[in-house]
């Protein structure tokens, strides 16, 4: 059950990655706009309408507290990732440190268990 609950978080933290990627396009296409590039807008509440629902499905299994840090990190790595190769955003080497950091948060939460 446990990893099964960790795909929950990883799917939930992807979801609200793509969320966060077609927020981000709505804004460059809009300006914040509603009434231009609305499906861009309403993209976005989708993935983030499913983040939120994975992640309140594993709260049957996960504290709030280690189910928040699980997708959050996930959130923040792929975010990180997809900033770098789609956007071509960097990122220094103390951030990366900080991410390496996060991933031994979520190993040591999850050994803890």
């Amino acid at each position: 059950m446990a990893y099964q609950v960790i795909l929950l978080l990883l799917i939930g933290g992807v979801s609200l990655t793509a969320g966060d990627i077609t927020a981000k396009k709505w804004m460059q296409l809009s300006g914040g706009n509603f009434s231009i590039s609305l499906h861009w807008y309403l993209l976005s509440l989708f993935f983030y309408a499913i983040g939120v629902t994975l992640f309140a499905l594993s709260l049957k299994h996960k504290s709030l507290a280690i189910a928040t840090i699980i997708l959050v990190f996930f959130n923040l790595l792929t975010v990180a990732i997809i900033g770098h190769y789609y956007f071509d955003e960097k990122l220094s080497a103390l951030q990366i440190v900080g991410i390496m950091i996060g991933f031994a948060s979520v190993v040591l939460l999850e050994i803890a268990g």
